[in-house]
């Protein structure tokens, strides 16, 4: 019985890891998209946002 507890704890270990992986990938696109641009540009955070409320709500 060991080998089938250390095998889910290599599968938990895996799974964890790939949540930490795929938030620290995410999370730079969010702040991105929050900060204001340097450029001053507002219509490219406009149409960020609004695709972003296009994903969150399906119509």
């Amino acid at each position: 019985m060991p080998t089938v507890r250390s095998r889910m704890d290599v599968l938990h270990a895996l799974v964890m890891f790939g949540g930490e992986r795929r938030r620290k990938r995410a999370q730079p696109a969010v702040s991105a998209a929050q900060e204001p641009p340097e450029q001053g540009d507002a219509s490219d955070v406009k149409q960020v946002h609004l695709t972003h409320a296009r994903v969150r709500e399906p119509v």
